[in-house]
């Protein structure tokens, strides 16, 4: 998936390891999700399986989360209903105040929601991955949830320098809801973190084993 946002000045100088890994993880999971939803039909909700529902449902999460990953913030909003709330409930930490309690609230206009996330944008995501998926259907609505990881870029990532100066892993507790329409499946609510999990910020980058090795805070 490509952005149509323009090129981000600065933009971080990082190890071809890394870059590489970078590029293979979002190709991934962009093509699970455009797989998936090239599949979503325009029949009504009716005609579907409840199977086939959570794959179209499950399709557009990743797509919005590719997004978010991509740092592509006409993507990342082209799924909200015009009714959409987002809710930020990040652990305020003192790592790194882009993404901490400063960006803390509930946004219910699409253009506080675009503010938002133009905001997180304005550092690098150099890497994401998605643990504990999961998605129901009732009736109309759909949930999804998970656990995302964020490795962020705080600036221009210089290979000499200490990684914990230069990159943060966000730890976030995530829910989506969908709402089945008359023009398909639209995004009514997107919790970054939720009241009673925030999601977590620590300095370097870290994988899963690593982490849980070292004893770092975890979201419930």
């Amino acid at each position: 998936m490509s952005s149509d946002a323009p090129p981000k000045s600065g933009r971080k100088v990082m190890s071809l390891a890394v870059g590489v890994t970078a590029i293979v993880v979002l190709i991934v999971i962009a093509g699970i999700g455009w797989g998936l939803y090239a599949i979503k039909p325009e029949a009504s909700t009716a005609k579907l399986s409840t199977a086939q529902q959570e794959q179209i449902v499950t399709a557009l999460a990743y797509e919005h989360w590719n997004a978010i990953g991509m740092e592509n913030l006409n993507t990342t909003m082209s799924q909200y209903s015009s009714s959409a709330v987002l809710y930020w409930y990040m652990e305020n930490t003192s790592y790194d105040s882009a993404y901490n309690g400063a960006l803390n609230g509930v946004y219910s206009s699409t253009s506080g929601i675009r503010a938002e996330w133009a905001k997180f944008f304005a550092e690098s995501v150099v890497y994401y991955w998605v643990g504990g998926f999961g998605v129901s259907i009732k009736n109309n609505t759909a949930s999804v949830t998970a656990k995302l990881w964020y490795i962020i870029s705080n600036g221009t990532v210089v290979q000499s320098a200490n990684v914990s100066s230069q990159l943060f892993t966000l730890i976030v507790p995530y829910l989506l809801t969908y709402q089945y329409t008359s023009s398909g499946w639209v995004l009514t609510s997107d919790w970054w973190g939720l009241p009673g999990s925030l999601g977590t910020v620590v300095p370097g980058a870290y994988g899963l084993q690593q982490y849980l090795k070292e004893k770092l805070p975890f979201p419930k």
